[in-house]
């Protein structure tokens, strides 16, 4: 009987492959009722999390229909809250499988495909390791992503059974330039879901029309 056992993958991701290859997004809490920013914001990394039919730098190439079904995989376990929900990504990255919850950084809460890539979105969470991520991002450091998953390699480097256990943030990828290009955009979401509420109303109130059009001119300014 032949047994096979799958390896332990670890994969580090270079904007010099893809560009642009990852953003950094910063939303901002909205008081409902003042309409001014709250000082606390929340951290989300979003851009690609993972490639295929390209050689890496670990000598490996993931075919698209991999990629597609890991990434297919993932996204059923973080659908499912019985299955795991949002997965832990920990900052660093560690040689074994096992999460360790000390090392919680971020939350994976969705990956889907974009051409032949895996993209993904990462909640960076108020942790003592996602601290210090937002941190770093706030003074300007580039930081990486690496999968961390299982698979099967052949002699040529082609990945088969390929499974993602999570996709962790690092300093040092495996080359100089594996360092994602970053930038900050601000998203009011609940500045938006204001608005929306006061058009709704703004044809019976004329107090919400004056109010309306203060609205609108803070967002008008709020995008030059």
């Amino acid at each position: 009987m032949i047994v096979e056992y799958k390896t332990n993958l670890l994969e580090h991701l270079s904007h010099e492959t893809v560009k642009p290859s990852f953003n950094f997004l910063v939303e901002d809490e909205v008081n409902m009722f003042t309409g001014e920013t709250e000082k606390k914001k929340n951290l989300y990394f979003q851009g690609v999390f993972c490639q295929s039919e390209k050689l890496n730098f670990n000598g490996r190439i993931y075919p698209e229909s991999e990629i597609r079904n890991a990434v297919k995989t993932i996204m059923q376990k973080i659908e499912d809250p019985d299955n795991g929900g949002p997965q832990i990504a920990e900052l660093d990255h560690p040689t074994e499988l096992t999460v360790n919850l000390d090392r919680s950084a971020g939350l994976i809460t969705k990956m889907w495909m974009e051409g032949k890539n895996g993209m993904g979105r990462m909640k960076i969470i108020s942790t003592p390791m996602g601290n210090i991520v937002r941190t770093l991002v706030l003074e300007k450091v580039r930081l990486g992503v690496s999968t961390r998953g299982i698979g099967n390699v052949d002699d040529k480097g082609y990945v088969s059974d390929f499974e993602i256990v999570t996709v962790d943030i690092v300093a040092n990828p495996s080359c100089k330039s594996a360092t994602p290009r970053a930038f900050f955009e601000t998203m009011e979401t609940k500045r938006a879901k204001m608005i929306q509420t006061l058009a709704e109303s703004v044809n019976h109130d004329p107090k919400a029309q004056n109010y309306l059009k203060k609205e609108l001119m803070e967002a008008i300014k709020r995008l030059h």
